[in-house]
């Protein structure tokens, strides 16, 4: 009877400790600061429908009408083709969107490496502070969607 509950005990450890491992695996808005939200309306330049995150890629003038290259976080692939929003997904598009930026990352650097790795031109945009973990999308004809899991449009 000793012994079977040691086994169980172990058994019960090694379960929470590989639950803890799967969260860690998952970045959620780690990475973004979710206290603040940033809008731009540009242009689709890429899309990269990947797992576990897909990507937008999209041109959009700042303040002072220069030209900037940002990285759209959005939902998995499987998500987004139940949804069928793939399809309105295309190079030239303009469209509006609401994300959270990428957090401060002189404190807690790699975090949101790890999860963009999956796409290099991520990467590049994560380099200029230039990635948005985006929820809502309004597209040109006024429709919006739900693409990832930032804010929404009627949240702000």
């Amino acid at each position: 009877m000793k012994y079977l509950r040691r086994i169980c005990w172990t058994f019960a450890a090694i379960g929470m400790l590989l639950t803890a491992i799967v969260a860690l695996g998952h970045h959620g808005s780690f990475g973004y600061d979710t206290n603040n939200r940033i809008t731009l309306t540009g242009v689709i330049t890429a899309v990269e429908i990947v797992n576990p995150h897909s990507f937008v890629f999209m041109d959009a003038k700042n303040e002072s009408g220069k030209l900037e290259h940002w990285a759209l976080e959005g939902s998995a692939p499987t998500v987004l083709t139940r949804t069928g929003i793939v399809k309105d997904l295309k190079p030239g598009v303009l469209i509006t969107i609401t994300g959270f930026p990428q957090r401060d990352r002189s404190d807690r650097p790699g975090g949101l490496e790890k999860a963009l790795a999956y796409s290099s031109r991520a990467l590049d945009s994560l380099k200029t502070g230039h990635v948005l973990q985006v929820g809502d999308m309004k597209m040109p004809d006024g429709k919006t969607i739900r693409y990832g899991m930032g804010p929404t449009v009627a949240a702000q």
